[in-house]
């Protein structure tokens, strides 16, 4: 025989005590022996009770996204620096096998290589170009394409996605094409590659040389795609980026951190009509430095 003997409330949950009669019923004066059950009985959350855990997963949620936007661009910006790096190391063992000279482009008539071109800067008619050079010995199309600059192009320059095609998020220091690598007197001031805020089918030279300047000149030393693709703390602005140099060496700087000196100048750069100091750093924004001469013994 089974039946409750108590009901008691407390809080959220239900408490009855269940007396299930063990042995011989109360005969001959004989006592019962009884065994005692407590039965749990839960009820649902309440209302209020389901607010307070979405507001807590909410401001947990708004806590930790932008730390892991953070994270997620640190990650970019390091796999993008081992990319410039590489590079950079491929053109130092080109220079070896070629007589001691950097890549070579004719950045007059072929600055922007394989632009438009069905297979970008890899196609036959894109002309010799310093990724053709150095691909060799990198092997690799993915290693010349960074995950951090967008990728839908500004309707001139723009990312390919025909397999095979060769893309490129980095620009070589026009400065430096062609010539011997030995002759920089100062290599590990001397910028090879930059990195840039869009990924485009051809292979870019900026800042390049100008032959309207005569043999000497050089222009496109800040313009906005160059030296731009991370934002910077707390700024908002794209002002930093991934640079290789022409001793081996690659790092992240800040643009306003970059010197035209970096890139070969050796002269005060006049901005149209206002001479600019060598040694003053580049400015956020899209600034064609004009007449610029360079000569990267000089440094």
């Amino acid at each position: 025989m089974k039946y409750l003997t108590e009901h008691s409330t407390r809080g959220a949950t239900d408490l009855f005590t269940l007396v299930i009669p063990c042995g011989p019923e109360n005969r001959g004066g004989t006592p019962a022996i009884h065994r005692r059950y407590i039965i749990m009985k839960h009820r649902g959350f309440t209302l209020i009770e389901l607010l307070v855990v979405i507001a807590i997963i909410a401001i947990l949620a708004a806590i930790l996204f932008p730390v892991f936007a953070q994270a997620k661009l640190a990650a970019k910006k390091t796999t993008s620096l081992s990319n410039v790096k590489q590079q950079g190391l491929a053109s130092l063992m080109y220079a070896n096998d070629y007589d001691d000279s950097a890549p070579w482009q004719d950045t007059n008539s072929n600055n922007d290589a394989g632009n438009g071109l069905p297979l970008g800067w890899r196609d036959p008619a894109a002309g010799s170009n310093w990724c053709q050079d150095i691909y060799p010995y990198v092997k690799s199309l993915g290693l010349f394409v960074s995950s951090a600059p967008d990728q839908t192009g500004n309707g001139t320059y723009n990312y390919d996605p025909a397999p095979g095609a060769g893309n490129a998020s980095y620009e070589f220091n026009g400065a430096l094409i062609g010539q011997s690598m030995t002759k920089a007197s100062s290599p590990a001031n001397l910028i090879q590659l930059t990195g840039e805020w869009w990924t485009q089918d051809c292979a870019s030279v900026k800042p390049e040389v100008a032959n309207w300047w005569g043999p000497t000149g050089l222009y496109e030393v800040s313009i906005e795609e160059l030296g731009s693709t991370f934002p910077g703390a707390g700024s908002g602005q794209k002002d930093g980026d991934v640079y290789a140099f022409a001793d081996g060496h690659a790092k992240f700087l800040i643009r306003t951190n970059v010197q035209p000196y970096n890139y070969g100048c050796n002269g005060d750069l006049a901005m149209w009509g206002t001479d600019m100091p060598l040694h003053q750093g580049i400015i956020p924004g899209n600034y064609w430095w004009l007449q610029c001469p360079y000569d990267i013994t000089q440094m």
